[in-house]
């Protein structure tokens, strides 16, 4: 989004263009209210954006984050079933709209035990051996470094599938266009799989 953003204003510099974040399910509201141009949304498996029109950014693998010194953090891959006994670290109290909603479909019910939104605090409680959190791979490569201790193991892709990452407009509704450029800018710097190195700090 940043890097979109940035090209966006170097090719359109006249273009005033503002950013905001929210969950899928609230940018698919905005979206349809016209409250906002353009969305980038997540769809999961079990739950597809509802309401718009998308464009497929990328696939981006999934990592669970564990303490240092968890039995998993020496692992090359770890599949859901063998994470059933932790507690988890989640945006909400359920899975469903979170990244354990694959778990969920897969009938595995994660403990979750503590809610917690923000990355970096997500990190910290990772750190501290309080639980195990799921972490995208657009947020993988610098979650390690909010917290020390902190190693990221792949999820078996045959355990849940990666991800997919969609820019989005309002379906029945022809896009501005400054909404187009945006999406051709989105386009232009996120289109591929997604993957970065496993990695830990101590």
């Amino acid at each position: 989004m940043p890097r979109a953003l940035a090209a966006l204003r170097d090719r359109h510099p006249g273009l005033d263009a503002t950013a905001r974040e929210a969950r899928t399910p609230e940018l698919e509201r905005l979206l349809a209210d016209g409250e906002i141009d353009v969305a980038v949304v997540g769809s999961t498996a079990g739950r597809e954006p509802r309401g718009v029109r998308t464009v497929r950014l990328l696939d981006e693998a999934l990592y669970v984050a564990v303490a240092a010194d968890h039995p998993a953090a020496g692992r090359e891959r770890v599949r859901p079933e063998e994470l059933q006994g932790d507690v988890w670290i989640a945006g909400r109290r359920s899975p469903e709209g979170t990244l354990l909603a694959p778990f969920a479909e897969r009938g595995l019910r994660p403990e979750i035990g503590h809610v917690v939104a923000e990355w970096a605090a997500k990190a910290g409680y990772v750190a501290a051996g309080l639980g195990v959190t799921l972490v995208p791979g657009l947020a993988a490569d610098g979650f390690p470094r909010m917290g020390g201790g902190v190693v990221l193991v792949p999820v078996d892709p045959g355990g849940v599938p990666p991800r997919t990452v969609s820019v989005a407009t309002a379906e029945g509704r022809t896009p501005s266009p400054a909404a187009r450029e945006f999406e051709r800018a989105l386009l232009g710097v996120g289109t591929g799989p997604l993957a970065v190195r496993a990695t830990g700090t101590s």
